[in-house]
């Protein structure tokens, strides 16, 4: 009895990894499509669809609401009229929000919805949803070993191709610095947006977002 009890036990852990499998190869197939939206304003429909199609047969899949979320913010951009933008947008943020809800330890749902929130316009009321991603992000990931931010649920959404652990774990945390710059400054406090990017580069130097840092760095430089 008990080895059969184990048999099942294992099938059962092999099909939910197959599963899993499955689901994370589906969106990034459709992150292809987004990108393309991003690039194409005339694939965002494309793109739309097929996370529709995605949420529809995986209704609370956190990873799926915010890839959705990201394709309605793209039909936002693309709307001729504020109020189709201001309808799209908020649809988008509809989306985050669920993803965050189903999930609200993870540190990548959180750095989508924190990223996107901070750049809406005020009269959205999402520069507090940012403060609050970006607070957990903060006060989160230096915590996190390599290791933990290399396998945390939804990494292999956000890794590189060849990217090594090591190299992963840099980028999520500059990443999170680099923010934490413009949310500081978006609050008008220079000295402290300068900080979060010398941290930046002081992890690693020779990266995108250290030359981004960078280059804030010099602009906050030049206004002195």
């Amino acid at each position: 009895m008990k080895r059969i009890l184990l048999f099942f036990m294992v099938f059962v852990t092999m099909i939910a990894s197959l599963s899993a499998t499955k689901l994370t190869e589906q969106i990034l197939k459709g992150k292809g499509y987004y990108i393309e939206a991003a690039e194409n304003p005339e694939k965002t429909k494309i793109a739309r669809a097929y996370f529709e199609d995605l949420n529809r047969l995986h209704p609370e899949e956190p990873f799926v609401e915010v890839y959705l979320g990201s394709v309605y913010y793209l039909e936002a951009r693309d709307a001729g009229f504020p109020l189709d933008k201001m309808k799209w947008a908020n649809r988008g943020n509809k989306q985050f929000d669920a993803a965050v809800a189903h999930a609200p330890d993870n540190i990548f749902l959180r750095m989508d919805r924190g990223k996107n929130s901070l750049y809406l316009p005020g009269i959205m009321g999402r520069f507090k949803v940012a403060v609050e991603d970006f607070t957990f992000l903060g006060q989160t990931v230096p915590q996190m070993s390599d290791h933990e931010i290399y396998t945390t649920q939804g990494a292999a959404l956000y890794l590189r191709e060849g990217e090594t652990e090591k190299a992963f774990a840099v980028r999520m945390r500059q990443f999170v610095l680099y923010y934490e710059g413009h949310m500081a400054l978006k609050e008008k406090e220079g000295k402290k947006a300068a900080q979060y990017w010398k941290k930046v580069l002081k992890l690693d130097d020779t990266t995108q977002t250290a030359q981004a840092a960078q280059e804030r760095l010099n602009r906050l430089n030049e206004k002195k």
